[in-house]
């Protein structure tokens, strides 16, 4: 048990994640709005308490502006946010005016039948702002519910301090926040992969059917301090060593579209060959990089190493799945990089029909402008049916289609 968390916390209800959660269905763009609100909230109530102990003068703020959700929430728009506000207005969750942010805590019959059918009781649960500031910055609305199913299971304020302990069953957390078993396993382990909740270590089967695993809550987690510290740490390293002498370059260079490929071209000026769609860099599907998942001509070529290394075999299919496994790995996961060998290692698990519509279209316009790109496809295909026979099979063919024959005779004067 500690006193205090690093940072600070906002006091929310068991209450308020009912009314998330038991009421009509929010999308997420709305329960990030709502995150947003409780860390504004909060930022305002610990200046509102420093300028106390200090002596100063305590007023209420009266500049409430958009941009202060457009800064915690960066890739939404102005008119979503809108809409999202528009939602939890709508259903009685959150009020915003210039003056006043109110976010209502009453619990109603739908949250009191929640709270009574899981078990929570209503209680008070310290919710670190860092981890609101990381909610809010969040589009994996299975990310978000599973965090706050571990804090309504973990984190309690007893008198004075704060207990960080508890337990909690992968179903229980699918069946009362409404989410399926995978999407809540696979937050998991992503929670625990940020150091935000630490892995069980019990052993007893008997245990985890009955509770589910345990847990803590770090309670001194800040994500935005260790990747800044990644940051620094890698630069540092490079700069151990001075970067090489920059050769100047002429002042004419020649376009981005066309390539030099000889020198007799040079001589005699004929025109250069167009650029073809594929990359010329040495790229291998053991040592993917997370650039080569971005682009289609780095993406391509990694297909190719993958067919060389004999990890994939060549077929439509498995080409679209391949670019859907990429699209999926781009949706925001810490490590996509990981995400993308893992589906294709497992005969392309969990894509969603909207990663396949959007690698088809993909595929569809990149090989009408470089259709170039894709004839190592079609040598592929070829070789593979012109592989040569040895001479053994070739013996033991002729064996086997010499005593079909004379079945087939023996056979047929039988009949006869």
């Amino acid at each position: 048990m500690k006193k205090n968390i690093a940072g600070g916390y906002e006091p929310v209800t068991t209450a308020q994640i009912g009314k998330l959660i038991a009421g009509e269905h929010l999308n997420t763009t709305a329960l990030r709005c709502y995150l947003s609100l409780c860390t504004i909230t909060a930022s305002r109530n610990a200046v509102e308490r420093e300028n106390r102990k200090n002596g100063a003068t305590t007023g209420k703020y009266n500049n409430f502006a958009i941009d202060e959700l457009l800064r915690l929430m960066p890739d939404l728009k102005e008119s979503t946010i809108r809409l999202g506000l528009r939602q939890l207005k709508n259903q009685g969750l959150a009020t915003v005016r210039k003056k006043q942010i109110t976010l209502n805590a009453f619990a109603t019959e739908l949250e009191r039948d929640w709270l009574e059918s899981s078990g929570v009781g209503q209680r008070v649960i310290p919710i670190p702002r860092r981890m609101l500031r990381f909610l809010a910055k969040s589009n994996k609305r299975s990310l978000i519910l599973t965090t706050l199913a571990y804090l309504s299971r973990g984190a309690f304020i007893h008198r004075t301090k704060i207990k960080n302990t508890g337990t909690a069953k992968v179903s229980w957390i699918a069946e009362q926040f409404n989410l399926s078993e995978a999407s809540v396993k696979r937050a998991r382990r992503e929670l625990i992969a940020l150091g935000f909740i630490s892995p069980d270590t019990t052993e007893s089967q008997r245990k985890l059917n009955r509770t589910g695993a345990y847990f803590t809550v770090n309670l001194d987690w800040n994500y935005e301090q260790e990747e800044q510290s990644e940051v620094v740490g890698e630069f540092k390293k490079d700069s151990a060593m001075t970067p090489p002498l920059v050769k100047k370059r002429s002042l004419m260079t020649p376009p981005y579209i066309e390539t030099i490929n000889s020198l007799q071209e040079l001589e005699t000026n004929k025109p250069a060959k167009r650029a073809s769609g594929f990359c010329k860099k040495k790229i291998s599907f053991r040592n993917i990089k997370p650039e080569q998942i971005q682009k289609i001509p780095l993406l391509l070529m990694l297909y190719r190493s993958a067919i060389q290394q004999k990890a994939l075999v060549h077929s439509e299919r498995n080409l679209l799945n391949f670019f859907s496994s990429a699209v999926k790995a781009k949706r925001g996961w810490t490590d996509p990089v990981k995400m993308f060998v893992w589906t294709v290692r497992n005969d392309f698990k969990y894509i969603t029909e909207e990663d396949e519509k959007r690698s088809m279209s993909l595929i569809k316009n990149y090989r009408s402008k470089h259709p170039e790109a894709f004839e190592f496809l079609e040598k592929s295909a070829n070789t593979e049916l012109k592989t040569p026979i040895s001479s053994d099979k070739q013996a033991k063919l002729q064996d086997m289609i010499s005593n079909i024959l004379e079945k087939t005779q023996q056979q047929t004067k039988a009949v006869a």
